[in-house]
């Protein structure tokens, strides 16, 4: 069971059912902590500034998507529009993980270890949340915006 599924399965414990962009926001809240891990253990290396960079962009692009699964929920975005925009921002960070793993050479091979083992945790975990985006017709929601109350005919 991946990560995605385990925090999916304890969310549905609580609150009964829970939709795919309730279960992607906890997860990517949950990788920001975990790459700052990252930045802890690399702390002194000569790799740690090209590190920091990376972490940060990173951790913009995880801010970001974490931003259009609030508006999905509030309904200020479609699913459909959502689940394009979670797809290219977390394929990015994808990719950006992979750099960081080549960046983040440490010296010390226990430490080196602790920082490849939680990158590819957090690789883990956004590949789960890619994995429970909607496609197709489940990706489509009804429009963001509410029709306005009609008015009354003036008389």
């Amino acid at each position: 069971m991946s990560w995605v599924n385990s925090i999916e399965a304890e969310l549905k414990k609580i609150f009964g059912s829970v939709k795919w962009e309730e279960t992607a926001e906890t997860t990517l809240t949950i990788l920001s902590p975990l790459l700052t891990t990252v930045l802890a253990l690399t702390a002194g290396e000569p790799v740690a500034a090209a590190v920091g960079g990376i972490l940060a962009k990173i951790q913009t692009s995880l801010a970001a998507a974490i931003k259009v699964l609030a508006d999905v929920k509030a309904g200020n975005a479609t699913s459909t529009t959502a689940v394009a925009t979670l797809s290219t921002t977390l394929t990015s960070v994808q990719a950006d993980l992979q750099t960081l793993l080549v960046a983040a050479q440490v010296k010390n091979p226990a430490t080196q270890q602790k920082v490849s083992a939680t990158v590819n945790a957090v690789a883990a975990m956004v590949q789960g949340v890619l994995a429970v985006l909607p496609t197709g017709p489940d990706a489509v929601a009804t429009p963001a915006t509410t029709p306005a109350p009609s008015s009354p005919a003036s008389a």
